[in-house]
């Protein structure tokens, strides 16, 4: 049912601006919020339940965005038809194809996790950052990546609606577990899947590991890197060389060199 909203003081709109400014909301309500051609598709085939669509006309004529609000109309999900100036109010940016979503939150358990044969797993730990958790999901899913399990107190909220724009949505589409560390660490164990610390302290360089075995790489902080439980219970610690001032790369960056060299491996 498509339901014109006219007032930027209706209800609704208010709502989802809480939804996309508020964490606290986010999890009060199990709602959240997120915009874009890409990702609103990208939800669909993750089997994200979307719940409204705000729509401006101006911004929706292309033939991907009709095809998307037709899919949702049967999947019967509320349809709210916007003007320009109140789509402007609750969008992160501008040029993301006119389209805001409100979904349910998903549950995001390790024992909904399902492992390949010889899994690659990215441990994201307190990522604080929404441009680094949204590009590490890109890269994850980049890779194939079996999953990303995210740890930490300081850990951000991959519902985020700046990281659900950077990653492209595939936070949908890659397999996600949120948890505590030492939870994370004791199901590792239990599926006998090798940890590797990134650290600039490390001796060996990362592609000097064996990374064709069941492995998931931990990346932390850029600001406080990876607590002492992890380092102490790693497998095995590695570090990139630094050539320069810096001791050690982007917390994104770093996860990307190390899933490619387990990628280069496991092709060899």
């Amino acid at each position: 049912m498509l339901l014109p909203i006219t007032s930027l003081q209706n209800p609704r709109i208010k709502q989802t601006i809480k939804l996309r400014d508020n964490k606290r909301e986010r999890q009060q309500t199990d709602q959240f919020v997120f915009e874009g051609r890409r990702e609103i598709e990208r939800a669909m085939i993750g089997k994200i339940e979307i719940q409204e669509i705000f729509f401006c006309p101006e911004l929706t004529q292309n033939d991907q965005a009709q095809e998307i609000l037709k899919t949702a109309e049967k999947l019967r999900v509320k349809l709210y038809e916007i003007p320009k100036h109140i789509y402007a109010k609750i969008a992160l940016r501008e040029g993301t194809e006119g389209m805001v979503a409100v979904a349910k939150s998903r549950t995001y358990k390790l024992e909904d996790l399902h492992l390949s044969k010889s899994p690659l797993m990215l441990i994201a730990d307190n990522i604080e950052k929404p441009g680094n958790l949204g590009a590490m999901f890109r890269v994850a899913d980049s890779v194939g990546a079996d999953a990303i399990i995210i740890t930490g107190d300081k850990a951000l909220d991959p519902e985020n609606p700046n990281a659900i724009r950077i990653s492209l949505g595939t936070i949908f589409t890659v397999p996600t577990a949120i948890c505590s560390s030492e939870d994370a660490l004791k199901w590792l164990r239990q599926h006998k899947v090798q940890i590797i610390a990134t650290t600039p302290i490390a001796k060996t360089i990362y592609f000097e590991a064996n990374l064709k075995k069941p492995t998931a790489i931990i990346i932390g902080s850029e600001a406080w890197g990876l607590n002492d439980d992890w380092l102490d219970k790693a497998d095995i610690q590695v570090s990139m060389p630094q050539k320069g001032a810096a001791d050690s790369l982007n917390a994104t960056m770093a996860a990307t060199v190390v899933l490619y060299e387990a990628v280069r491996q496991r092709r060899l």
